[in-house]
């Protein structure tokens, strides 16, 4: 079974709203790089309807339904350090764990790369940032408007953006992928 850790430095404690969307965040990343990232769940319709209809609430613990056997991650925190966290992500395919990983790597560069600015303006910057579309976006919403779904672009954008948001929060020092 697949492991990693992402240990994240803060300047102070995240309030449990924010902890709770960094879970959700890192699974929701996931899913995306594993469906998108297998051509023939990607082209299919039914992969993006059924995670849509499922939903991108936080309390969903449930993987999208296009998800197999032994695909499934768990993501837990250990507050152990305080202020800063252990995100701890269990399980998973492989190479969608390993772009997991590297994704999450460059969410950090283009993090630390920002300067004082509203979350808004944070947000927008990672969205652009060449490596992080080319990793997550761009395939994301290629799948979406070629199966038919790019009215659920706006959903999907939707959880995509709570978890860029949260994972390149200002208050956050550094983000290490071990």
């Amino acid at each position: 079974m697949s492991s990693f850790s992402v240990e994240i430095k803060s300047t102070t404690m995240p309030t449990s709203t924010r902890m709770f969307r960094m879970l959700a965040g890192i699974e929701h990343l996931y899913y995306a790089l594993l469906l998108t990232g297998d051509p023939e769940r990607a082209a299919n319709a039914q992969t993006w309807r059924g995670w849509h209809q499922l939903g991108f609430h936080m309390s969903v613990k449930n993987p999208p339904p296009a998800v197999r056997e032994g695909e499934r991650v768990m993501a837990t925190l250990d507050v152990s350090v305080e202020p800063d966290l252990i995100i701890n992500v269990e399980g998973g395919q492989p190479r969608a764990i390993a772009g997991l990983k590297s994704l999450l790597t460059e969410i950090e560069r283009a993090r630390s790369q920002r300067g004082q600015e509203s979350e808004t303006a944070r947000l927008a910057a990672i969205k652009a940032d060449s490596k992080v579309a080319a990793a997550l976006i761009t395939p994301l919403h290629n799948a979406l408007n070629s199966t038919g779904c790019a009215l659920a672009v706006p959903d999907f954008d939707f959880a995509v953006n709570r978890a860029l948001t949260v994972l390149a929060h200002p208050e956050i020092k550094s983000l290490r992928v071990r």
